[in-house]
């Protein structure tokens, strides 16, 4: 509503895995992983869909929002 353009959430999204990236690059926290059973969940789910975990978790929870429903 603030940008005028119907899809910027959408378009926000596109560009946070460049972010979170370069983020956990600059503060070496890439090689720890926290095991997660929720997170083994949504790998299972990614081999049916075909999307990343990233597209995965933001279609489960925001694929009403305009532009998400082409992930």
């Amino acid at each position: 509503m603030l940008s005028g353009q119907e899809d910027a959430l959408f378009i926000l999204y596109k560009t946070l895995p460049i972010a979170i990236k370069d983020y956990l690059k600059s503060t070496d926290q890439s090689k720890e992983i926290a095991e997660n059973s929720a997170l083994d969940e949504i790998k299972s789910e990614t081999k049916t869909s075909k999307r990343n975990i990233l597209d995965q978790i933001t279609f489960e929870n925001y694929s009403y929002y305009l532009g998400f429903d082409k992930l």
